[in-house]
């Protein structure tokens, strides 16, 4: 029997089971109307007096702009799956200015605007509110009045925060938008309550900018603004250039003998033959390695070349050594080498203790390295005094070829202020973040880092006290945490975060989109959960603030993206947030396309739409309780810490806060989890203040389990995370009105009341949820028996286009990209019947139907009924869901 089949979800809002606002709870069209506006309180979010979550999704680009019939039709079946916000996002990139883009983007255009309020109005109509982004995309141009704009940064992001010709044209375009008045509902969206949230800059941060090194090579007239703003607070902290050459200790090191006693690598060297370099392994990791010669390397001597077959995920091996050196705390060292690699990868070095737990004594960064040689060269301060530390190179993954040749370690260098520098005549320089091709990174003062703050915290402030000024009285918030300081964003109305697991990568790009050669990692989060993006996400909530995600995906083709809606669900009702906006419903108008596209796109994800009510009921009508209930792990941050934690932690992608503060994030699959910050007194719930703080799993009852454990149960006992046998992780969700398994199918799964058994299938994986449609009672409790009423089943495994070829790529990287002979495929999609057996418990009068591709019933399955009722679906029934029916 043929395991896959077409299946394409009809959209629309059909009268069946698969319709949420059909359930006896659903929400019910508004009318457009929304009442009083959502506000924060106490970390949640209100709508009078009613806390309030947002399931959402995101529209990107053109997809705002959609035809009246595609705009009726999209709110429609959003409605359909629970969607209760819709993120707006990309609109300012080209769409929203239409004619009038080529001659600037200053002024929209007045029929693209048309078309955003009318799809805005039939969101209203349904009940879906909306999320307004305001900077995101527009890239600034010459004809918008700037200039040198081929050398910003990319989208002008960091520079946005200072440069006051970007800042008046985000006022504008703010203004613009926000007051502008709806034909369709009659009201400004200033003055309208449909607009739930609004976000001021999406993933844009000075403090991010200049750890990436964009800030670098800023042109004219930009690096002259950033410099004068760094002197002018240099001014009103230190008064002369005397006072701040005392402050900053400054003084000019000469030069010491060089520490790595290899010198160059030549056709001699051999790790055992040597006593301060070697290849550590650890786990199932795998790399071999040889010397290059001068003539292969194409540089003046050889170079050491290292092959990862396999990395260990957990130890980060295999690592590259280079041990016994020396520091002393107060003095400047310089660490210089060269790197390339087969293609464009970040790895980790730092200059390290050579004890556990390998604290940095100065140095750690991520270091871009391309198939081109780069010359890197690092200076910092020793923060401490150790004559046993270790240069260390590590985070390779499968597939990677590390060349490393030049190394050079030694002490000396200028310390603190230039003797050319002046702070009368501003002339004090900026220090680098990382560079171009040979970066260098001067030794940053502390007072910098305060600077950075004070920067990103006067923009935020006066962008945000613009839009109330403008009369908004939707809640807002600046940008994404992790792009800055956390006390900054805490200021505004709420927080917001993104996560993605297994985002793709672009092996010839830095960071930068090749739709033409692009990898997707092919692992499975249920298999390595205190990994994950969901755990770090958890523990760096600013708790006391409404918390959103407005971006998560597990990415197509990853063949088990699918359990990331399920995931972010659960974890996320169980952590009390606010709204999470699953990245992305579309990025077109291409609503009802019946194949799928590399990466992002819902809308032709069928199993990741089958899901969706699930998604609902666990997240919107609360089937998964919200924490803390007994505990909480509680890390109090003042702002004076968090400066003082960015001091050493300024580079990289993202802010390292986890790692900064030590905290475990682990401790956010099992109990709730959070930041404190007492300096702003933000007022929490009862049940935050009530719950026992604890610091480690010690603190916990053994039955939660444990990371060594490998086994992790929520507190209420309702989220289950095993992982002890690799690679075949397991995923469960037990409510009274709502089952969700994802993960290996090797072994039967007893949830309360319910036992699954799972056939053969292509991935030996599957996904499935069984979720109480109708019939709900607030009183249902798990006590071994299923509750009378309709459930919808849902059972997904692998999902495909038509004649898709999807090629791997090294030991766990995927790909239907043409480079590396793969394809998309055509229309339409093919879904695996995912095989099961069912067991009902303390029923006797059971009624199963396969549902077609708009969800109505087209054929009964068989029950048997001799003793619990036991009913087996699979790839016959040509369909991924089912309605299941309980009388008694």
């Amino acid at each position: 029997m043929e395991t896959t089949f077409p299946f394409v979800i009809e959209k629309g809002a059909p009268d069946n089971i698969t319709n949420v606002q059909t359930w006896n709870d659903g929400a019910p069209p508004c009318s457009v109307g929304f009442g009083e506006f959502l506000r924060a309180e106490r970390g949640e979010l209100l709508n009078g007096t009613k806390k309030t979550r947002l399931l959402g999704t995101n529209l990107c680009f053109s997809a705002n702009f959609p035809s009246r019939e595609k705009a009726e039709r999209l709110a429609a079946t959003l409605a359909r799956f629970g969607i209760g916000s819709v993120r707006l996002h990309h609109m300012d990139r080209r769409d929203i200015w239409g004619k009038n883009f080529a001659k600037g983007k200053t002024e929209f255009d007045p029929d693209q605007l048309d078309k955003l309020d009318y799809l805005i109005y039939q969101l209203y109509k349904r009940g879906i509110y909306v999320n307004i982004n305001l900077h995101v995309s527009r890239k600034y141009a010459e004809n918008d009045g700037f200039q040198n704009v081929s050398a910003l940064p990319y989208l002008g992001n960091g520079v946005d925060n200072f440069n006051r010709r970007m800042i008046e044209l985000q006022k504008k375009y703010a203004k613009d938008l926000l007051t502008h008045v709806n034909p369709y509902t009659g009201k400004a969206y200033v003055d309208d309550p449909g607009v739930a949230m609004i976000e001021i800059n999406n993933e844009s941060s000075v403090v991010a900018s200049w750890s990436w090194g964009d800030l670098d090579k800023l042109p004219e007239p930009y690096a002259g603004e950033f410099r004068e703003l760094w002197n002018e607070w240099l001014r009103k902290k230190y008064k002369t250039t005397d006072a701040l050459r005392k402050a900053w200790n400054s003084r000019v090191v000469p030069f010491g003998e060089e520490q790595n006693k290899v010198g160059d690598f030549d056709q001699n060297f051999r790790f055992d033959a040597v006593d301060n370099w070697n290849l550590v392994f650890g786990g199932d990791s795998k790399a071999t390695w040889r010397v290059l010669t001068p003539k292969e390397s194409g540089l003046d001597g050889g170079a050491l070349q290292i092959s990862v077959h396999k990395s260990d995920e957990f130890t980060r091996l295999p690592q590259l050594i280079c041990a016994g050196l020396r520091v002393k705390k107060g003095a400047p060292y310089r660490l210089r080498f060269k790197i390339r690699a087969n293609k464009v990868r970040f790895f980790r070095v730092g200059v390290v203790q050579a004890r556990e737990p390998q604290k940095s004594v100065g140095y750690r960064d991520s270091v871009a390295a391309t198939p081109e040689w780069r010359e890197v060269e690092a200076a910092f301060v020793a923060t401490t005094d150790d004559d046993q530390v270790r240069l260390t190179f590590n985070w390779f993954e499968p597939g990677d070829v590390i060349e490393l040749a030049d190394v050079s370690f030694r002490e000396g260098g200028c310390v603190g202020l230039s003797a050319d520098a002046s702070l009368e005549e501003g002339s004090v320089p900026v220090p680098m973040g990382r560079g171009g091709g040979k970066t260098t990174r001067a030794i940053v003062p502390d007072d910098f880092t305060e600077f950075l703050h004070d920067v990103e915290n006067d923009y935020w402030q006066e962008m945000y006290g613009y839009v109330k000024d403008l009369g908004a009285k939707s809640i807002a918030t600046g940008t994404q945490l992790q792009y800055g300081f956390w006390h900054n964003q805490a200021r505004l109305d709420y927080c917001d975060i993104h996560g993605y697991w297994n985002h793709p990568d672009f092996p010839k790009s830095v960071w930068k989109y090749d739709f033409n050669d692009w990898l997707v990692k092919n692992r499975r989060l249920a298999d390595e959960p205190i990994n994950g993006e969901l755990a770090d996400m958890a523990t760096l909530r600013v708790i006391g603030k409404p918390y959103s995600c407005s971006e998560y995906c597990h990415p197509y083709p990853n063949s088990y993206a699918v359990e990331g809606v399920l995931m972010l669900s659960a974890f996320a009702a169980f952590q009390d947030w606010s709204a999470f906006f699953q990245f992305a419903w579309s990025h077109d108008d291409d609503f009802e396309r019946r194949m799928a596209t590399p990466f992002f796109d819902m809308s032709a994800i069928q199993t990741k739409m089958a899901h969706l009510p699930a998604c609902y009921a666990i997240f919107v009508r609360g089937d998964v309780q919200s924490g803390p209930d007994k505990f909480i792990y509680a890390t109090k941050l003042t702002e004076q810490g968090e400066i003082d934690a960015m001091k050493g932690s300024l580079y990289g992608y993202y802010r390292p806060m986890v790692h900064s503060l030590g905290l475990d994030e682990s401790l956010s699959l099992a109990i709730y989890a959070g930041l404190e910050l007492p300096d702003l007194d933000l007022k929490t719930s009862d049940s935050v203040a009530a719950a026992r703080r604890v610091s480690n799993w010690d603190d916990l009852p053994a039955e939660l389990g444990s990371p060594e454990k490998r086994v992790i149960v929520n507190e209420f006992n309702e989220i289950k995370w095993d992982f002890r046998k690799p690679n075949q992780g397991r995923f469960v969700v037990d409510t009274a009105r709502c089952k969700v398994f994802s993960g290996s199918a090797s072994e039967p799964y007893a949830f309360d009341a319910v036992k699954l058994e799972i056939g053969e299938t292509i991935l030996d994986w599957a996904t499935v949820s069984l979720v109480k449609a109708k019939g709900v009672s607030g009183l249902e409790k798990k006590d071994g028996t299923l509750s009378c009423g309709s459930y919808l089943l849902v059972a997904t495994g692998d999902m495909r286009n038509t004649d898709a070829v999807l090629k791997t790529v090294g030991e766990n990287s995927i790909t239907t990209s043409s480079v590396y002979g793969g394809s998309d495929g055509r229309e339409p999609t093919r879904c695996e019947g995912v095989p099961a057996t069912i067991t009902l418990f303390g029923v006797r009068d059971v009624q199963v139907y396969a549902l077609d591709e708009s969800g109505d019933r087209v054929k009964e399955v068989p029950v048997e009924k001799e003793t619990d009722p036991v009913f087996t679906i699979g790839p016959e029934y040509r369909t991924i869901w089912y309605e299941v029916v309980v009388r008694n």
